[in-house]
């Protein structure tokens, strides 16, 4: 239970675990299945979910073990998929598992269209985004995995500013794009793969030199589509987290608007950038220093990141 509730209570997004999943099925009446090697056979060509769940469940009976499972997948979010026990009968201890080989929690992403029911209904005046590329723009799957919890770090201490706080996980160009086009948004993270674009195509054109953000395999964000972007947020503060987010000019950075901006210039290594991101925003939450101390206090060197903007902005005031 405490596996989907942590992050529940601390980073104030649905979260799922082999508990919850569970709990969520029988709710819906899906039946709830004990499975032993007495029958295993009998049950498994009931059961609705994938093929590496039943190999791992014949593989769990043939060593002893006992499975909890319900009958078929269930629906949560924009999640689907499945929770499950595996346990020794003897000694209780097991393994509390969910879909795609994961063990304990998982947050679960906000779905667009909950985003675009605050937009339509004007729900909460302040807001913030924290945008991540998608998992496979990362050359390295930890990368992602970094990123991901230091937004829902960011996420958490931009909520004790009195902002209602999304953390989300892109999946195409769009979901970019509409969260510039919120105009109750006041900050925007991303978290994510920047090039300093000498030879990428873009748009299905080869255009340099060109800062640009791939938020989804294949899919560019630069400077031309957030300018052609209406309505616009009118950003408080922008933290671009990528290598090469200030170069040329800011490209990027200006287009978005905001009253402050932190960027960063050049290649800039991905672990350095997360841990600066944590401290800014743990101190930002103190709501005791303007933005343009804390990056002076935190990052002094300008050689490796840029400000650009209102250094007297305090992030816990509501802009005119």
């Amino acid at each position: 239970f405490l596996e989907h509730n942590i992050f529940e209570l601390w980073f104030n997004l649905p979260s799922i675990s082999a508990v919850k999943a569970l709990q969520i099925a029988k709710s819906e009446g899906i039946e709830i299945f004990d499975i032993n090697s007495g029958n295993i056979n009998q049950i498994l060509p009931l059961l609705e979910v994938s093929e590496d769940v039943k190999n791992e469940i014949i593989n769990a009976v043939n060593q002893g073990f006992e499975v909890k499972i319900s009958q078929k997948e269930i629906q949560f979010y924009d999640w689907k998929g499945v929770g499950y026990i595996i346990r020794n009968p003897e000694t209780k201890a097991g393994a509390y598992k969910i879909s795609g080989g994961i063990l304990g929690g998982f947050v679960i992403m906000v779905p667009p269209v909950y985003c675009n029911f605050l937009k339509v209904f004007n729900v909460n005046i302040k807001r913030a985004y924290f945008l991540q590329g998608h998992p496979e723009t990362y050359d390295v799957e930890s990368d992602a995995e970094i990123d991901w919890i230091t937004n829902l770090y960011c996420g958490r201490m931009a909520s004790k500013l009195g902002y209602f706080t999304f953390v989300i996980q892109l999946r195409n160009k769009e979901g970019f794009l509409d969260v510039i086009q919120d105009t109750f948004a006041k900050i925007l993270q991303f978290m994510g793969h920047g090039v300093n674009n000498y030879a990428v195509q873009v748009n299905d054109q080869w255009i340099s030199p060109l800062t640009a953000f791939e938020v989804a395999p294949r899919e560019w964000i630069t400077k031309l589509d957030i300018e052609n972007v209406e309505p616009k947020a009118k950003l408080k503060f922008v933290y671009l987290g990528t290598c090469h987010s200030a170069d040329n000019d800011y490209e990027i950075g200006l287009a978005l608007g905001a009253e402050a901006e932190i960027s960063w210039a050049g290649k800039w290594a991905l672990i350095m950038i997360d841990d600066h991101a944590w401290k800014f925003w743990a101190t930002a939450s103190l709501n005791i220093f303007p933005v343009g101390v804390i990056y002076t206090m935190l990052f002094p060197s300008y050689s490796a990141s840029r400000f650009r903007g209102n250094p007297w902005l305090f992030l816990g005031e509501e802009s005119e």
